[in-house]
């Protein structure tokens, strides 16, 4: 176990110019995530497979996102709908290691592309506004979960589904959130003992989590503290046969004060950033860290 906090390791990860990029994507992963209650494996995920490679960005935005955001998990716990995350968190707990196997069978570039490829996807599905508003019925819950938990275990890319499945009802902005917040810790401590089982959870890996672990927490924080979530359940009017749904708050952007206006904020940053990000994880998908070596080296020589 001392092994595992190696100075020499710390020393070699601190020497590591990557360790200042990788620095930046946290932060801005970490206050999208603070702020809306999801996104930040998108954003997080694509970058650092290009600075580092996908089983580094997998299982540091696992260990990372868990430690931060367990306590504002247990914050969430009074607004969570119990039935509503179970029965996902059950089907996801069952693919997780199915999506490991994958992370570690998969050739680090074609994962690379994968990964690319399954953000741009999920970015359109987000920015189209479409969501489920059929019946949230078992079979389409467990289907949601098992996607999502493949998605975890791969790559660690577990909201879309979920986030799709639960803003097409008509749930307040912070019951979504909280559902989802409670959902990725409990998907989380899945992960963790999955990666730790097949190895991924390194001496680098842990070194590395560690010296990200307080920007990302600082940012997380940052961006929580601008949702004012209430601290007792919202109560949503149900509809009646003659008057339609309410729409999902999140599929409309607003700038007002109220917990939905943040979230939809929060949805809409994390559409933009992660479109950026996204382009430039297809820029150096295929060699992923070499063509920023000499802008890095110039940021390091002394004047």
């Amino acid at each position: 176990m001392t092994d595992l906090f190696d100075p020499a390791i710390f020393a070699a990860v601190i020497a590591d110019r990557r360790l200042m990029a990788a620095a930046a994507i946290a932060l801005l992963s970490a206050a999208v995530r603070g702020f809306s209650g999801f996104g930040s494996a998108l954003i997080y995920i694509p970058l650092i497979a290009a600075v580092y490679e996908p089983r580094i960005a997998a299982a540091t935005m696992l260990l990372i996102d868990f430690v931060g955001s367990f306590p504002f998990a247990v914050r969430a716990f009074p607004l969570c709908r119990w039935r509503e995350v179970v029965p996902i968190t059950a089907a996801a707990a069952a693919a997780v290691p199915i999506g490991t196997l994958a992370l570690l069978w998969v050739e680090p570039v074609i994962l690379r592309w994968i990964i690319a490829a399954l953000v741009i996807a999920l970015l359109a599905v987000l920015a189209s506004g479409w969501r489920y508003h059929g019946r949230p019925v078992l079979p389409v819950a467990l289907a949601v979960g098992a996607i999502s938990g493949l998605g975890s275990g791969a790559v660690q890319i577990a909201g879309p589904p979920v986030i799709i499945y639960w803003l097409g009802g008509a749930s307040h902005a912070a019951i979504v959130r909280a559902n989802l917040m409670v959902y990725f810790m409990l998907t989380g401590a899945i992960g963790c003992i999955a990666y730790f089982a097949q190895g991924l959870l390194t001496r680098e890996v842990v070194a590395l989590s560690l010296l990200l672990g307080p920007p990302y927490l600082l940012a997380m924080a940052a961006g929580a503290r601008r949702f004012p979530a209430p601290r007792t359940r919202p109560t949503v009017a149900s509809p009646t046969r003659s008057s339609p749904s309410p729409p999902s708050s999140a599929c409309r952007f607003s700038t007002t004060g109220s917990a939905d206006g943040h979230f939809e904020m929060g949805l809409f940053l994390q559409r933009q950033n992660s479109g950026l990000n996204v382009f430039f994880s297809c820029l150096s998908v295929a060699a992923p860290w070499e063509p920023w070596e000499p802008w890095l080296a110039a940021m390091h020589r002394p004047p």
